[in-house]
């Protein structure tokens, strides 16, 4: 059982993302389908340090959330996966609007860590992970039927995204630019 934490590449040249408007930050934090005809707006976030002039477009962004191009959409989008959802987004950017990028909307969450064989701070609060010197993928995954654990978001953090090998393989054919997979075991906060 091999898996991997999706992430951006860690390029000043490829921006992170800000919602644009009221309906789409509520939109992507909803734990249902979203309605079909809705389309999400992002803008792109430059205000960091060594931010570029002008932003580089690549195949995924984060806004937290993954904002994904078409090339990445292409891949997905025949394999009808199990509560994953591809939301029509325009990323803006001074005058200038991308199209051709989705939200990739995942409602599908499953406990993620071996608490007793990781080594991870969670928050006394909320129970999120807070940091994580050693991971280990919680065994009990393969319990579930793999085409229900393909992609899902870590129910320990809903911001973090793992996906099966076989997945992240056919992604990596596809030679997409701005996102890596981290193993899991080797995956630190």
């Amino acid at each position: 059982m091999n898996y991997f934490v999706l992430d951006s590449d860690d390029n000043s040249n490829y921006p992170p993302l800000n919602k644009f408007d009221h309906e789409t930050t509520m939109a992507t934090h909803m734990d249902e389908l979203i309605p079909d005809g809705f389309t999400c707006i992002f803008e792109v976030d430059l205000d960091y340090s060594d931010a570029p002039k002008v932003p580089q477009m690549v195949d995924y962004h984060t806004a937290p959330k993954p904002v994904v191009s078409k090339k990445i959409k292409d891949v997905l989008e025949p394999l009808n996966l199990k509560g994953v959802q591809l939301v029509p987004a325009e990323i803006r950017w001074k005058d200038k609007v991308y199209k051709d990028y989705f939200y990739m909307h995942v409602i599908v969450y499953h406990q993620c860590a071996d608490k007793e064989n990781s080594d991870i701070l969670f928050s006394k609060i909320d129970g999120r992970i807070r940091r994580i010197k050693k991971f280990v993928l919680n065994p009990k995954l393969t319990d579930i039927p793999l085409e229900d654990r393909l992609l899902f978001r870590c129910q320990e953090h809903s911001s973090y995204y793992f996906i099966e090998e076989s997945l992240k393989n056919k992604i990596m054919a596809a030679d997409p630019k701005g996102i890596v997979f981290i193993p899991a075991e080797e995956w630190t906060k």
